[in-house]
C-alpha cells in the first residue's frame, strides 16, 4: 500500500513479474508510468460485505496478504473485479499461467475463510481522494 501511494502502480508490460527474481531494478520509464497511477486512499476491508461494496463502488481494486494454500507461506494477490453474483475476481502474479486466463473467483465463504485467519489483510486501493461511486468500468484506469 505504501509503495502504491508513494510510487504508483506500473503496467505489467513495464515491470513484468519474473518467477524466482524477487528483486528488480526499474528504469525511469517504469517509475514514470507508475506515477500516473498512484493510490490516493486505502481502506482496510474486514468483511465480505465491505470487500464487495468496495468493488461495486468502482473506487478501485483490492490487495490481499494471504497464506498461500494454508501452509506454504504468504503471498500477495489482487482483487480486480467482481461477478454479477457477488464473487471476487482474483489475479495472481503468475499472469495468464494461473488457473483460468490468470484469474480465479472467490465466493463469500472463501472470502470469509481468509478474513478469519490471523495475519490476513485486505485493503481497498483507490485513485480517488474522496470516497465516491464511480461508473463501471473503473478498472481501465489501473489495469490498462
Amino acid at each position: 500500500v505504501k509503495v502504491a501511494k508513494e510510487i504508483g502502480l506500473p503496467l505489467e508490460e513495464f515491470a513484468p513479474y519474473k518467477v524466482g527474481n524477487w528483486y528488480s531494478e526499474f528504469s525511469q520509464e517504469v517509475y514514470a508510468d507508475a506515477a500516473t497511477r498512484k493510490v490516493l486512499a486505502s481502506y482496510e476491508l474486514t468483511s465480505y460485505t465491505k470487500v464487495l461494496d468496495f468493488h461495486r463502488s468502482g473506487m478501485g481494486g483490492t490487495i490481499w496478504g494471504v497464506p498461500w494454500e494454508f501452509g506454504r507461506g504468504w503471498h500477495a494477490i489482487a482483487g480486480v473485479g467482481h461477478t454479477k453474483d457477488g464473487q471476487l475476481r482474483i489475479a495472481n502474479s503468475w499472469g495468464e499461467h494461473w488457473d483460468e486466463d490468470g484469474y480465479i473467483e472467490w465466493n463469500e465463504n472463501k472470502i470469509n475463510r481468509y478474513l478469519a485467519v490471523d495475519g490476513v489483510v485486505c485493503y481497498g486501493l483507490s485513485d480517488l481522494s474522496v470516497p465516491q461511486i464511480r461508473p463501471y468500468p473503473f478498472s481501465e484506469r489501473f489495469f490498462g
